[in-house]
């Protein structure tokens, strides 16, 4: 059965790209954001963002944020 909100693909897009979804109600905090990063550079990027065919995220918002602080492209 196809869904059609089930991701059909995984893309590797830039982070300059993508873009945070204006309505998003999570905030994280500095210690979150921190953690993230130090997930991100112990463990890679595991998880990843999801995102409208407009770049405009779904999910990811931390993740987004973290990369973009550690100088992912």
């Amino acid at each position: 059965m196809t869904l059609p909100w089930v991701a059909a693909k995984i893309l590797l897009r830039p982070v300059a790209e993508l873009r945070p979804h204006a309505g998003n109600a999570r905030v994280h905090t500095a210690e979150q954001l921190e953690q993230i990063k130090a997930s991100m550079l112990a463990f890679g990027f595991t998880n990843p963002l999801l995102v409208d065919e407009d770049g405009v995220l779904i999910a990811g918002h931390g993740r987004l944020e973290a990369a973009s602080r550690i100088g992912m492209r």
